[in-house]
């Protein structure tokens, strides 16, 4: 058991993708990832107040439609590789679009800014996202200068 739990620590100080981004730059809302039981999983916890209130609608799933957005997991099942640096075997979820997509989780050395890698098929076909970290001592809350956001309970 505390084999294991040195083995997580040890994927986490090298590639340290836990904590709090923006969803994009303009501040719509905020994503947290964490790892959990070894695998690292991404969820909202904030959205601009305007947006609080949507649903999965796309979802191809007709019985997940109703579920609210703000709070979902959208990335989950990443296990971290050593030899390639990066969380891979995992799922990335686009509600926009209603699809769900391969991919692979790294974190920028020099930023911070966690990139996202979905693809289907293969992962040369697919697109990388960044994520810039959410400064500040506490960026699971609003902070002075942000935006109005809504968050998760």
């Amino acid at each position: 058991m505390n084999l294991l739990l040195v083995t997580v620590a040890s994927h986490i100080k090298a590639n340290p993708a836990e904590g709090v981004y923006w969803m994009l730059i303009d501040g719509d809302g905020k994503l947290e990832a964490s790892v959990i039981n070894g695998e690292l999983q991404v969820k909202v916890i904030a959205l601009k107040k305007s947006a609080q209130h949507m649903l999965d609608e796309k979802n191809p799933d007709e019985t997940l439609r109703g579920r609210p957005l703000l709070g979902l997991t959208v990335m989950e099942g990443f296990r971290w590789n050593e030899k390639q640096q990066h969380w891979e075997g995992g799922k990335v979820y686009d509600p926009d679009k209603g699809i769900l997509y391969d991919g692979y989780i790294w974190s920028e050395p020099k930023t911070g800014a966690l990139k996202v890698r979905g693809y289907l098929l293969i992962g040369w076909f697919g697109r990388t996202e960044t994520f810039e970290r959410v400064g500040g001592k506490y960026p699971k809350v609003k902070q002075s200068g942000e935006p109005d956001l809504a968050y998760s309970r």
